[in-house]
């Protein structure tokens, strides 16, 4: 079995929820009949922003799996060892050997043409008002208003940045 690729993500996601809510509830009487006054809003902003791409290490020749140790190994892996857990390298032997002969591979980056590559920022705003009337022991009368702003949404996907050779010190770390 041979050593098809070696794919790493790179950069980084972030989201920030910024939300305000507030409630305020005013009980009286209106003649023997007890009643509220209910009003309150709520605000949210979010931002969210990713900066991934994918890079990725192609042998130029064939490597095999075998000449890595085969860290994980369980007998019992799935029903009762009915079925045989792969070969199975680890990510710190595979980088490593890269890393010590970067001639024997070539890189290829997704930088500047990933789907995932964007920002998003959202803005919702909404706000109620509502009275209720006890008007028997089983009669209640409610009134309210809502209002929202619909979620003003702006989304910006980054334009593809030209593609440059990378440095393998500096994108495939070992961990």
């Amino acid at each position: 079995m041979a050593l098809n690729s070696i794919d790493r993500d790179q950069g980084d996601a972030k989201q920030t929820n910024y939300q305000l809510s507030g409630n305020v509830n005013k009980i009286y009487q209106v003649g023997s009949h007890a009643a509220s006054l209910e009003f309150g809003g709520r605000y949210r902003h979010i931002d969210k922003s990713s900066n991934t791409y994918v890079l990725t290490l192609t042998p130029t020749g064939t490597v095999l799996l075998s000449s890595f140790p085969n860290n994980l190994t369980n007998s019992r892996y799935y029903l009762g060892g009915q079925y045989h857990l792969g070969y199975n390298a680890s990510y710190e032997d595979v980088i490593a050997y890269a890393n010590a002969n970067p001639d024997a591979f070539t890189s290829s980056s997704t930088q500047g043409q990933d789907p995932s590559d964007f920002t998003l920022t959202e803005h919702v705003a909404a706000g109620y008002v509502m009275n209720t009337i006890d008007l028997s022991s089983r009669t209640r009368f409610i009134a309210g208003l809502m209002a929202a702003t619909p979620a003003q949404i702006s989304r910006r996907t980054r334009s593809p940045a030209p593609m440059s050779r990378f440095s393998r010190a500096r994108h495939w770390p070992t961990r």
